[in-house]
């Protein structure tokens, strides 16, 4: 139930976000770490193992990074896009590296392709790839992210392989 009212939690507080965006800086800056931040999301999510899909995290980092609270929204949003687009019985990766003091973290699914001209715009407000228009969606999760990630100074990007119908979604 816990763990249940956080996402919950980290789903109004984008709905807050869309309407007062410095909201995102709300509170102080606390140290949280980023692998059980995903891992914690990864259990939470486990309800969609109905579709056959499974969330697996290889690698891990004991590393703390000053945050806002409003980071816990970026596992929920990005594996949530990662299920959403998945087909069924196909699988979420998580994968965790530590490299000259920064964490990598990756996630791949296999999904739709999406071509360079979508990905160069896949954090804009509002935006859906055209490999994306059959799924429910309002193009705002990943703008949510973006803004996050700049706020935090963390870099992130997307990769589409149109051979492997992989994307990924990097962060450090």
């Amino acid at each position: 139930i816990y763990s249940s009212s956080n996402m919950i939690y980290s789903k109004y507080a984008l709905y807050d976000f869309e309407n007062e965006p410095n909201s995102i800086k709300k509170g102080t800056k606390c140290a949280m770490r980023v692998f059980k931040k995903f891992d914690k999301m990864r259990h939470i999510l486990k309800n969609y193992r109905y579709l056959g899909i499974k969330i697996f995290i290889s690698g891990s980092s004991y590393k703390s990074i000053m945050m806002y609270g409003s980071f816990d929204s970026i596992p929920l949003l990005l594996l949530d896009n990662a299920i959403k687009y998945s087909p069924v019985g196909k699988n979420v990766n998580i994968n965790f590296t530590e490299e000259e003091g920064s964490i990598n973290v990756t996630i791949s699914s296999i999904g739709p392709y999406v071509d360079s001209d979508d990905i160069s715009r896949v954090f804009e407000r509002g935006f859906r790839a055209k490999s994306a228009q059959y799924i429910d969606g309002s193009g705002i999760g990943l703008y949510f992210v973006r803004k996050i990630c700049e706020l935090h100074n963390i870099q992130i990007s997307v990769q589409s392989d149109k051979k492997r119908r992989e994307t990924i979604n990097g962060i450090l």
